[in-house]
């Protein structure tokens, strides 16, 4: 089973900011927030990122919202009004708890069930910072150090996937091993797998067997093996 995830990405202050910006607003927005990998958490390392900051606004404010059927529109509409209310509630509770609402999408101009996509700044003892809400809001944390950062993307119940931005092999790896993810990637969107390769989680984001979903171990695992002798009878004359 692969089962939920709360998806943190750290942004190091030797980033290319673009490529964070870009690829954090992807697989935050992307699918209108509704994958299972989806980033959750954008974990800012050292001080600065003031220029990540307005890029990550820029973006947030440039996407359009509409009917999935409209070429022009890049974020469409959540499953349901259920779902609809759930993530504007969510929204609204972070902010009743001291979150801040740091860039938000215009709303559509149409009929439907949308969530205007929203990044929200504030503590890790948001609610939001802890449970999974399936949609298009992702909150801005801080931390001094990479060290502490880790322990930050940590502190969930769920290990699905991560995301790191640096231009630091040791700092990569040191994310690679440290980070409680099943999928960790690097310079690169926590959204999206390769087919050939294994996929699935940590904690409560897996159930406790077989992880691989992806790759042979995968088809090894749901494939019974059966053995065969065969040999042809003479021909007849």
């Amino acid at each position: 089973m692969e089962l939920g995830g709360h998806n943190a990405t750290l942004v190091l202050p030797d980033a290319d900011v673009e490529l964070a910006a870009s690829s954090a607003i992807k697989a935050a927005m992307g699918s209108t927030g509704q994958k299972c990998t989806a980033t959750r958490r954008i974990i800012l390392v050292g001080d600065g990122h003031e220029e990540f900051l307005d890029r990550l606004k820029e973006k947030v404010a440039a996407l359009v919202l509409g009917p999935g059927t409209d070429p022009s529109v890049q974020i469409g509409p959540v499953i349901s009004a259920a779902a609809r209310d759930e993530i504007n509630a969510a929204i609204n509770t972070a902010v009743a708890e001291g979150g801040h609402i740091l860039a938000q999408a215009p709303a559509p101009t149409s009929e439907g069930h949308y969530v205007q996509p929203t990044v929200l700044t504030g503590p890790p003892s948001l609610a939001i910072c802890r449970e999974e809400v399936f949609g298009p809001v992702v909150t801005v944390l801080r931390a001094a150090t990479l060290d502490e950062a880790i322990a930050l993307a940590n502190n969930t119940e769920f290990g699905l996937t991560a995301s790191v931005f640096t231009s630091d092999e040791r700092t990569a790896r040191k994310c690679v091993t440290y980070l409680d993810a099943g999928l960790v990637k690097v310079n690169a969107p926590s959204t999206g797998s390769e087919l050939h390769a294994p996929f699935g989680g940590m904690k409560d984001s897996t159930f406790a067997g077989p992880r691989e979903q992806n790759s042979a171990a995968a088809a090894a695992f749901f494939t019974h093996e059966k053995t065969a002798y065969l040999r042809l009878a003479p021909e007849k004359a």
